[in-house]
């Protein structure tokens, strides 16, 4: 696995767990309307391609061996309905056991992250993608199945729901706007902002998503960000709620 996004999935989680006592009611449990709720502002302001992605991440159960940590990765991938696999990846900070598959069908593809800690902790990643041009009731099915299952592990599932997709020509050089729509269309009001050198993420808080997580100072439920390619010079934009949890 590449370890820059390995080193990427382990920051991801280290701050999802920072916030993950804080995680609103609403963002547990069943399959919801966010992509509904998403769907205008990626029609508006990105191309006809675009990602769709679920992804739990959450604590999981504590493990005495690496022999027991495979087992359990084993039983987890079966539950899941993912091929079972005894290769794991041996870091001085960490084990990870990880499989994926991807339906032929519908072009869904499913990943199973298990990531063990020295101290015998863990963290456990569940996701699922599309590109499909149809992948708005695709997705929302395998979240509900993935939330199903997850249930049979006594989880509740922790949803970010992302779309990530280049920005429609319209937008492509300046994505400003997006932020003016956000703020009118999604009754947003924004929480913080950060940039560095080719990204900028908004953080939001709207009363029209019923997930809501505590960045630590406020409420939020929604996070855009806008990165713009060091090579193409044109801009990508990744939606996420309650937050973003992938690389924008």
């Amino acid at each position: 696995m590449n370890r820059r996004w390995l080193g990427y999935v382990i920051g991801c989680l280290v701050a999802v767990s920072c916030i993950a006592g804080a995680w609103g009611a609403g963002a547990a449990g069943k399959a919801d309307n966010s992509f509904e709720l998403l769907m205008p502002l990626s029609e508006k302001f990105m191309g006809a391609e675009q990602k769709m992605i679920v992804k739990h991440a959450g604590p999981y159960q504590s493990y005495s061996s690496e022999m027991q940590f495979v087992q359990i990765g084993q039983q987890i991938s079966q539950l899941l309905g993912l091929p079972v696999t005894s290769d794991i990846t041996k870091e001085t900070d960490h084990l990870l056991y990880k499989t994926a598959s991807q339906d032929a069908a519908n072009g869904v593809e499913e990943t199973l992250l298990w990531i063990g800690f020295p101290d015998g902790t863990s963290e456990l990643v569940v996701s699922a993608q599309t590109t499909q041009p149809e992948g708005f009731t695709l997705i929302q099915s395998v979240q509900q199945r993935l939330a199903d299952s997850l249930a049979f592990l006594h989880i509740k599932p922790q949803w970010n729901v992302m779309i990530q997709g280049n920005a429609s020509e319209e937008y492509s050089i300046d994505a400003s706007p997006l932020q003016d729509w956000v703020q009118k269309r999604l009754e947003a009001h924004k929480v913080e902002q950060y940039e560095d050198a080719g990204s900028t993420s908004v953080t939001y808080y709207s009363p029209k998503f019923k997930e809501h997580i505590n960045n630590g100072k406020q409420e939020m439920n929604l996070q855009v960000a806008v990165h713009r390619s060091s090579i193409t010079h044109q801009n990508r934009i990744t939606i996420g709620i309650p937050a973003i949890t992938i690389e924008y």
